[in-house]
């Protein structure tokens, strides 16, 4: 027996103020002027500002970072975030080329864009919580680097995971090592690129928990609601939120690994957490071994997929196997299911082909072939998913 994948119809972070601070007029800093710790930058329509902070509150570890104008305790970008400043004024400025640095008192750098040199350079903070880098006779949008492409540890609307051809960057949220150090961590939120495209949360490069690849408009699981996923294996393969609200949004990779959707409650006057992505229960990767199927109601529960029985009785995350192995060209055919997660799609465990007019015929005829799947890819049509080797991390949703 074959198997046929039907869709799914298939902590704050807090800062001090470092002295008492006066904005820059404008949301531009010009080729000669400089931007110094006791000044901010705040977007044209006040919705963000640039600064510097100190974390701990009790250290001396200085960052320069943009936050939401209205709500200065929680920092989402972090220029220098490896490179903290130690008891030290501290400047953001234009060098020689262009680029944008931050030194200390002695003109030691902290931190640079590293982008290609500009004769006339701007930088200008956008009310997207962006800031981007251009020169001055370019055209507005034609940008040169944005923080954007550097997210620290939290996704805002608009701002993209995943690959493009043209900054040739595979932009992801690195977590902080812990609430009190800023400094990259050891879990990633990213678009898999081997394979079908899907959100993952990876510890180093295990992966630990996934959210099952696209369906045309949206994935299996994840937050979809206002996702916007392009797919495009030429130019770029990216996923992003737009969020119908002016209310501030974020989506933030904790240092636990966790993923956690959030949008600012005026009510309440805090954070209320819309949606967590997290490694607990069936989501944990792999929970159920080969051919396994995990299901959950108040608990985690393995079981196997029809056709097979457990491995082992004392673990069952040592997976299944089949009870007949006689299922090339024996009459065999395919047992359909529904409204679980697709089995994982990465590396030589999936292949993808487009144009085929019969997915069941093209996996019947390969022997080593497991499974298969049919889903629409945006821009490009009706494609055939055929899974081989394994069948890992299935799960109901």
């Amino acid at each position: 027996m074959r198997f046929n994948f039907t869709l799914n119809r298939l902590s704050l972070l807090c800062f001090i103020p470092l002295f008492l601070r006066h904005s820059i007029a404008v949301d531009i800093l010009k080729a000669g002027q400089s931007f110094h710790d006791t000044q901010i930058i705040v977007s044209a329509d006040q919705k963000f500002e640039l600064g510097f902070f100190t974390h701990p509150k009790s250290s001396n570890f200085k960052y320069l970072g943009i936050w939401y104008k209205s709500l200065p305790d929680y920092v989402v970008w972090v220029a220098n975030r490896d490179n903290p400043i130690l008891n030290s004024s501290a400047t953001l400025k234009f060098n020689t080329n262009g680029n944008l640095v931050l030194v200390n008192q002695t003109g030691q750098v902290f931190w640079s864009s590293n982008s290609k040199s500009l004769q006339d350079p701007i930088a200008k903070l956008l009310d997207t919580g962006n800031i981007v880098l251009r020169d001055s006779t370019s055209r507005s949008e034609d940008y040169v680097w944005q923080s954007f492409d550097y997210p620290s540890d939290t996704l805002l609307p608009g701002m993209k995971l995943g690959w493009d051809s043209k900054s040739g960057l595979n932009r992801k949220l690195i977590s902080r090592k812990s609430q009190n150090d800023l400094s990259s961590g050891e879990f990633s939120y990213e678009v898999n690129l081997d394979g079908l495209a899907e959100l993952v949360v990876r510890k180093g490069n295990k992966t630990m928990f996934r959210g099952g690849p696209w369906f045309g408009d949206g994935f299996t699981r994840g937050r979809s609601n206002g996702g916007i996923f392009i797919y495009n294996s030429s130019f770029e393969i990216s996923f992003s939120y737009n969020i119908p609200t002016n209310d501030p949004y974020k989506v933030v990779l904790d240092s636990s690994g966790s993923v956690i959707h959030s949008v600012w409650n005026q009510e309440e006057n805090g954070w209320r957490t819309t949606y967590t992505f997290e490694g607990s229960g069936c989501n944990d990767y792999d929970l159920c071994g080969n051919f396994g199927l995990c299901s959950s109601v108040l608990l985690a529960s393995c079981g196997c997929l029809d056709g097979f029985k457990q491995k082992s009785a004392q673990n069952s995350s040592d997976g299944c196997v089949r009870k007949d192995d006689k299922i090339c060209r024996e009459g065999e055919g395919f047992r359909k299911i529904s409204d679980v997660k697709w089995p994982d799609s990465t590396w030589n465990l999936v292949k993808l082909k487009v144009g085929i007019k019969n997915c069941e015929t093209e996996c019947l005829n390969d022997c080593s072939c497991l499974a298969y799947g049919i889903l629409s890819l945006p821009n490009i049509g009706v494609a055939c998913v055929t899974w081989f080797d394994k069948l890992l991390d299935i799960r109901y949703n």
